[in-house]
């Protein structure tokens, strides 16, 4: 079996997850070699120890293993140069971005060919959470490389999944983040509907947050909610792109979900306003129109 250097490991993409995640991995005691496409936004992992490359290809030739954590798969895609590849032969690269499992797929394909190995493992969690150190790790491919990196995913989870060949840990991610956007346009939904009676907003939230339909995402959301703020923990423009990746992948299959093509609908309107960049439960004000 082949084995790989775990000990220092390269890492490309420093936003609201990837940064704090390498943040663990260097305070677990992992030598981490981290790129971006803005400098500036690696300066906080620098501080804490991490080593900034000049570009993807000097990453991709000092380390067996390449984190990637980007906004899409177009991202992925401009970065995986033919120097890239070839920088990559025989090593292994862990896609951690949220893309479908066809696109996933699609890249595992792509690096086989060029005989690099791939590992699909998204995360479950917000910003929050990636800062908490308590992610769930989703996982697919190769079950031994998986299990070497497993001590990797440690640093910055709770959980670590694997679920089968790849595509199938995008599949869970996707069902995951279909459920948070349901859930998020159904407690919006849920506080317009009342206060149109001219109840109240805060005898509304306070009778959700005491019955059977309360749950820790609508408590993460209350002082959003009251405030009439919502600073991005999830942005909304993310979970419109996971959504539509979702409806996607129903149409390749042919099947119908009317929650999730509902909730890609609205999302996707809102996505056009101000509130892209708020998070995803500024949904509520996009509705209260």
């Amino acid at each position: 079996m082949q084995t790989f250097n775990t000990k220092k490991v390269a890492w490309v993409g420093l936003g609201q997850m990837g940064s704090p995640m390498v943040g663990h991995l260097l305070h677990a005691g992992f030598a981490v070699e981290v790129y971006n496409r803005s400098p500036e936004k690696a300066q906080a992992v620098v501080e804490k120890g991490a080593l900034l490359a000049p570009n993807v290809e000097t990453v991709a030739q000092n380390n067996d293993v390449l984190f990637l954590m980007v906004s899409d798969y177009p991202a992925i895609e401009s970065l995986l140069t033919p120097a890239v590849l070839a920088a990559l032969k025989g090593k292994v690269v862990v896609n951690m971005s949220t893309v479908s499992p066809t696109q996933n797929q699609l890249i595992e394909a792509q690096l086989k060919s060029h005989h690099v190995h791939f590992i699909e493992a998204p995360v479950s969690g917000s910003s929050k959470v990636a800062e908490a150190g308590k992610l769930l790790v989703l996982g697919a491919g190769d079950k031994a490389i998986f299990d070497q990196l497993v001590p990797l995913f440690n640093a910055f989870s709770s959980n670590v999944y694997h679920y089968g060949d790849v595509g199938k840990a995008g599949g869970v991610k996707l069902a995951v983040n279909a459920l948070l956007g349901i859930f998020n346009e159904a407690y919006a939904e849920a506080l317009v509907f009342a206060e149109q009676f001219g109840i109240n907003q805060a005898d509304i939230i306070d009778t959700i947050a005491n019955g059977a339909m309360n749950s820790p995402m609508f408590q993460s959301k209350i002082a959003m909610y009251e405030s009439g703020e919502f600073p991005p923990v999830f942005m909304l423009k993310h979970i419109t792109k996971d959504l539509n990746l979702a409806v996607d992948e129903l149409e390749k299959a042919n099947k119908r979900s009317p929650l999730i093509e509902k909730a890609a609908k609205t999302f996707s309107e809102a996505n056009q306003t101000a509130l892209s960049q708020q998070d995803l439960a500024s949904i509520y004000t996009y509705l209260k129109k």
